[in-house]
């Protein structure tokens, strides 16, 4: 009896000693799901959400360069403002009578300065970071400085240079002026060095759009002949853009 007793207190022990396999069955990666999630790669562009631009810009009032600064906002918008200073405009070929001394030359010229709020769009995601198109509408204020003039020629009559026309007199009309803009653009974009962990990225743009006036000023004149001359920028007129943005 003794010796029954003993050996179901040993067999006991022994048991007890063995914990049943689904107590200290290991963790497999199927048992793991958070712990496997932590590994995977939370995205595949760098973190670049500042960007500071430099370009040339095309409008009506002029032609220049625009300085900018942009901010990353999601993955698919950017908000941002421009600086531009733009000089240009046109000079006629000419009409009249030379003999009588009545031909004249109209010129009309604009120095502009422009600056703007703007905002960006990109349509995929990771827009931003991509090559692909975006759309940026811009808000700004433009100030004007308009000029506006003719000269009148008559026809040399100098031995060497005879038959040749001869600037006799001219005269030209000033006026400041501003305007509240906006501009609707179409962009292509070409961004390098945008990989995960990069520290500077580079991004080419180029774009086309439509320059809006809020208001335009004209400048009139009347010239020697009896002429009336009215000059003025329209209030529609396309842009084309190109700008460098390095990233950071």
């Amino acid at each position: 009896m003794k010796n029954t007793t003993l050996l179901l207190v040993i067999c006991s022990v022994a048991l007890s000693a063995h914990a049943t396999p689904w107590e200290t069955k290991p963790q497999t990666l199927e048992d793991e799901p958070a712990a496997h999630a932590t590994t995977v790669s939370t995205g595949t562009y760098a973190h670049h959400n500042n960007y500071f631009s430099i370009g040339p810009v095309s409008t009506e009032l002029g032609t220049g360069l625009s300085l900018g600064y942009a901010m990353k906002v999601t993955s698919q918008l950017k908000i941002g403002i421009q600086f531009s200073s733009l000089q240009g405009g046109h000079r006629s070929e000419g009409s009249g009578d030379l003999v009588s001394g009545q031909f004249y030359k109209e010129n009309y010229y604009h120095t502009t300065q422009m600056s703007s709020l703007n905002l960006s769009y990109y349509p995929r995601d990771e827009g931003v970071s991509r090559w692909g198109p975006f759309m940026r509408a811009q808000v700004g204020y433009a100030k004007v400085r308009s000029t506006a003039g003719w000269e009148r020629y008559d026809q040399d009559p100098g031995f060497f240079n005879g038959g040749k026309e001869r600037k006799i007199e001219d005269k030209s009309y000033d006026k400041d002026w501003g305007t509240i803009y906006s501009r609707l653009g179409a962009y292509y974009q070409f961004p390098w060095n945008f990989g995960e962990g990069a520290r500077v990225g580079h991004v080419l743009e180029l774009g086309l759009g439509i320059n809006s006036l809020a208001q335009t000023e004209s400048i009139s004149y009347v010239k020697p002949n009896g002429t009336t001359v009215e000059n003025h920028p329209g209030w529609a007129s396309p842009f084309a853009e190109v700008n460098y943005s390095i990233a950071f």
